[in-house]
């Protein structure tokens, strides 16, 4: 009988010491609580950047982190040829967009 009530103390003990420290963890790291509510406020929270592919300038598109003048121009250079982007997927016919890229670009693009 005393075993089990030993093995049962030294459980909630560990249990205490692992909420406490999550509790501590989370402060420490300023988490923010995963609920309904605040995916609603991350879902409609837009990035301060948005380029339209369909307007946008070079100049505009190399805002874009890894963006530079090469690839700035070829984005240009396909629009002005193939006509305007349907979805922002559209982006990866263009020589030198790959999926990384695109998944990176992603939040700040948008197609109107």
């Amino acid at each position: 009988m005393k075993r089990i009530f030993a093995i049962g103390v030294w459980a909630m003990a560990g249990i205490l010491f692992v909420a406490v420290a999550i509790t501590a963890l989370s402060d420490r790291l300023s988490l923010t609580p995963l609920t309904a509510e605040t995916l609603q406020q991350l879902h409609e929270q837009q990035p301060a950047l948005q380029i339209n592919l369909n307007t946008a300038t070079e100049e505009e598109l190399r805002e874009l982190e890894g963006l530079g003048d090469v690839l700035a121009k070829r984005i240009v250079a396909y629009r002005d040829f193939h006509g305007e982007f349907r979805t922002v997927e559209d982006l990866l016919d263009v020589e030198g967009v790959g999926q990384t890229r695109l998944e990176k670009w992603r939040p700040y693009l948008i197609v109107e």
